[in-house]
């Protein structure tokens, strides 16, 4: 039980690391907004969706933010180094804002839960010989 709980552990830390290699074209994005485009105004607390604005093979893109968190490091106005998967540019990296290290919890996790699993096998067939 422990074993499949250590490899759904790492289930996310494998999609953050496939979506990161996918996005390996770099661009510059300038921030337009920090709500998503469809916010009302007179809704109070809005979520953190940075909204992009980017050049990418004579095309003005908007890139958004498809995973929204309660704050972040961007600003409005800022020009920031983005990474874009050339086959889908809506899929992007701005690791200045990344959840990098969610990624890094996660993989921490998932290591820690494994070794846990493997240590309590190793115990168990150490009391199943005796």
């Amino acid at each position: 039980m422990l074993l499949f709980f250590g490899v759904l552990m790492l289930i996310p830390v494998i999609a953050v690391r496939r979506h990161q290699k996918k996005c390996r074209v770099k661009v510059y994005g300038k921030c337009i907004s920090l709500v998503p485009p469809d916010w009302p105004d007179d809704m109070p607390n809005p979520p953190y969706y940075p909204t992009y604005e980017v050049l990418y093979k004579g095309e003005v893109l908007k890139l958004v933010r498809t995973v929204g968190k309660d704050d972040g490091k961007v600003e409005i106005g800022k020009e920031y180094e983005l990474y874009i998967d050339p086959e889908n540019p809506q899929n992007f990296v701005n690791h200045e804002d990344n959840d990098i290290q969610w990624d890094r919890v996660y993989y921490s996790v998932g290591c820690f839960t494994g070794s846990i699993v493997l240590f309590g096998m190793y115990v168990i067939t150490i009391f199943l010989t005796i």
